[in-house]
């Protein structure tokens, strides 16, 4: 005969069996494990791996740059873009092209198209 353990709740008793306690979280196992697997399955053909990243090619004018690549590239400290860039002050730097989560990007094309106006403004064309 199989053992049983009583645990005593208030009022009633609480009968378990250690064979169907087993069981249940077998069945529970098995059910995590299939539901896991499906989810696995069906994630790994959406996912993209790091080594894709870098066989992804980028047209040269759509290279993006964040607030310190384009302090870098203009010669300022990083804190000065985000000083203009809070300021809504666009006279030194050229403006976003998105706003992101992580912050503004600029696309390399636009960055250079405003240089060269920048150029042309000073030599009063």
């Amino acid at each position: 005969m199989p053992s049983t353990v009583v645990h005593n709740y208030g009022r009633g008793s609480f009968f378990a069996l250690p064979s169907c306690t087993l069981r249940t979280s077998l069945r529970q196992y098995f059910i995590d494990m299939y539901s896991r697997f499906i989810y696995n399955s069906c994630m790994v053909l959406i996912m993209v791996k790091e080594a894709d990243l870098d066989r992804i090619d980028v047209p040269e004018d759509y290279e993006v740059l964040d607030a310190t690549a384009l302090s870098r590239r203009l010669g300022f400290k990083r804190d000065t873009v985000l000083a203009y860039l809070s300021r809504r002050n666009f006279g030194r730097i050229p403006r976003p092209n998105r706003q992101l989560a992580m912050g503004p990007i600029w696309y390399e094309k636009s960055v250079r198209e405003w240089e060269a106006k920048e150029e042309d403004r000073a030599r009063g064309k």
